[in-house]
């Protein structure tokens, strides 16, 4: 067969996938056995948690330098990132968020979290996922952080994406895709980052941004059509960006997924 080049690239753009399948005999034989007698969870858990681990590193692969090089590029090029995000709770993400004080604000939704309480019922916390990161980022970025706490229920702020600006102001590339920034997500399941160059899809991100900002978290009739308008629009982006020999209906499946 004809020699090929395997590449992350598709043009200017970027698709990333991270390792995290679990179920597999080459990570067991690299963590203890638990009281059970199989691999012990607590250990996986503190190995992904744990920045520069080589377990964390090969399940998550590439992912941790995709999420962050929007970050990398506001810092070495002056420009900044908007981010607006569900779970955010990886020391190593949180760190990247840090570092770009001045030159990235974030929207973070509030994720919930369960407990057993003393009759051992699981109750629904409020934020219990990242209300430790949200008081230390507010130390940090102060005013660049921004609270979008939804109603109690089943609401969900499920954004995982981050517009580049230049420092000229025009919104550059976005970046979206099924992780959510937290050990699991980087490490223990199957996740997706899609890295689009794009001047057009990134300045409708960006305005998009600017709705979630402006709702306050009220969900208002407004912000609920400009995410429909946004969603038609990246279903184009994808299917013009295909090529002719594209398939409609995959990339109609796929666009809903992203």
């Amino acid at each position: 067969t004809n020699p090929i080049t395997a590449t992350d690239s598709i043009g200017r753009h970027r698709v990333v996938f991270n390792r995290g399948i679990i179920s597999t005999q080459a990570l067991s034989k690299k963590l203890p056995k638990g009281k059970s007698g199989t691999p012990s969870a607590a250990a996986l858990r503190k190995h992904i948690g744990t920045p520069g681990d080589t377990i964390r590193a090969s399940l998550a692969g590439e992912a941790i330098e995709a999420l962050t090089s929007l970050l990398k590029r506001a810092r070495d090029h002056g420009g900044k990132c908007y981010c607006a995000l569900y779970e955010l709770t990886d020391l190593e993400l949180i760190a990247a968020l840090k570092k770009n004080t001045g030159r990235v604000e974030v929207i973070l939704a509030n994720a919930d979290t369960t407990e057993e309480d003393e009759d051992g019922k699981q109750q629904k916390v409020y934020d219990g996922t990242n209300a430790e990161t949200r008081e230390e980022l507010r130390k940090v970025l102060g005013n660049a952080l921004h609270d979008r706490l939804l109603p109690k229920g089943n609401y969900i702020g499920h954004n995982k994406f981050v517009v580049y600006v230049t420092k000229a102001g025009t919104a550059k590339a976005v970046l979206t895709g099924s992780t959510n920034w937290t050990a699991t997500g980087l490490c223990a399941q199957s996740n997706n980052i899609l890295l689009i160059e794009d001047d057009a899809i990134a300045a409708r991100y960006l305005n998009y941004w600017q709705r979630l900002l402006a709702d306050e978290a009220r969900l208002r009739v407004d912000y609920r059509r400009a995410a429909e308008r946004l969603c038609g629009l990246l279903e184009s982006q994808v299917r013009r960006l295909s090529g002719p020999g594209g398939r409609p209906a995959a990339i109609g499946r796929l666009c809903q997924v992203v």
